[in-house]
């Protein structure tokens, strides 16, 4: 944390992380003025990166209204493939794990999107694909919602109000067509299925700033883009109700020690990519997609989401 916000008031105008820039590790300030006293005083002391914040949207807004289809060229009930809650909007399969508590299997994705703003129970019934991708029948049931990470909305006078991780694990009932490993798409040779080979987190992924990453999702299928940040403090996310019989409402987030893909080939993530995975080229699992803006996209961290879970990656 800059020293200069060690005792300030937490607030949703200021985020900050770590770059990287020219070979060295650098504080980067995510805020919406430049002319802000504080935000100069803070760039100057710590010899910060500044860049101009937008606040981001949740990737499980309706994609309906957005004009969004499914991406043709993903298969079904594989990661990046579409998944969502009976009575929600569809999000993406991010992988498949196993429950260590139990030795069952399952697949995770995002908690903005299965757990419905924190209106989603255990045992409800998770489709993939989800609607209005699929039938919207049982035959589209992929298993059951076990637990997901509750999302505390931001108020001032909390102080528990920081969302960390953004997860939810769904048992499967019929693992028949389960993989022994999950599989993405090679950013070498596009269409052909590549292993993820483990998940990293820490250092381990500090070290991969700067470099390419990818990631599969319901709507844009394949896309890359640069890791930029790493412990990213405080950023205000957008999120909307995830349920099509209620009328839109958002309510504002703030998540903290997430990830940021910076978008330089285009969008990173648009909506339905919410809980898509994020992977190096080598096959490292290092997050899933939580929100994004036409700057950045934003992840949650792999390894935190599985730990709280008490999953593995298969």
């Amino acid at each position: 944390m800059p020293a200069i916000l060690a005792g300030r008031p937490a607030d949703n105008q200021i985020s900050w992380g770590i770059t990287r820039r020219h070979g060295e590790f650098k504080v980067i300030i995510l805020a919406e003025n430049d002319a802000d006293p504080l935000v100069q005083e803070i760039v100057r002391s710590s010899e910060a990166v500044f860049v101009t914040r937008l606040t981001a949207e949740a990737h499980s807004l309706d994609a309906r209204a957005s004009h969004l289809p499914k991406s043709p060229s993903l298969p079904d009930r594989k990661a990046g493939a579409s998944i969502g809650h009976m009575s929600g909007y569809p999000g993406t399969l991010g992988c498949f794990v196993r429950c260590t508590e139990g030795n069952w299997l399952g697949v995770i994705s995002a908690s903005h999107v299965l757990g419905r703003n924190n209106r989603s129970r255990r045992g409800d019934k998770v489709l993939s694909p989800g609607d209005p991708d699929g039938r919207r029948t049982l035959n589209e049931e992929i298993g059951t919602l076990q637990n997901f990470k509750l999302l505390p909305h931001f108020q001032c006078a909390s102080d528990n109000y920081l969302c960390c991780e953004d997860i939810a694990l769904v048992k499967v009932e019929d693992t028949s067509d389960i993989p022994d490993v999950t599989e993405v798409w090679s950013p070498d040779r596009p269409n052909i299925l590549m292993p993820i080979q483990r998940v990293i987190g820490g250092e381990d992924v500090a070290n991969r700033l700067g470099q390419r990453v990818y990631k599969m999702g319901r709507t844009t299928g394949l896309t890359s883009g640069i890791l930029d940040i790493v412990g990213l403090q405080r950023q205000r996310i957008v999120v909307a109700n995830s349920d099509p019989a209620e009328a839109v409402t958002e309510r504002h987030y703030i998540y903290t020690n997430i990830l940021a893909v910076r978008c330089d080939k285009g969008p990173f993530s648009r909506a339905g990519d919410s809980g898509a995975l994020v992977y190096t080229a080598d096959g490292c699992g290092i997050g899933l997609v939580i929100a994004g803006t036409e700057q950045y996209s934003f992840v949650s961290p792999l390894d935190a989401c599985l730990r709280d879970m008490k999953a593995t990656i298969l």
